[in-house]
């Protein structure tokens, strides 16, 4: 896992991510919690952007 995954530590290119970067704070943390961090991740909810300024239909893009 990248344990410190932050907007800063990814290259984006046309809305896309397309690579990630200081990974030295990595480590396994076992297949369980690496799972649970991979469906936050992959998996986006609505209250992950209240704060963000994006309008209602890229929102429904990104869900």
């Amino acid at each position: 896992m990248h344990n410190y995954f932050t907007p800063s530590n990814c290259i984006v290119n046309d809305d896309k991510i397309v690579g990630l970067i200081n990974w030295e704070m990595a480590g396994y943390s076992g297949w369980k919690t690496a799972g649970e961090v991979h469906r936050q991740i992959r998996c986006p909810q609505r209250e992950h952007f209240a704060k963000a300024n994006v309008s209602e239909e890229k929102l429904r893009d990104i869900m």
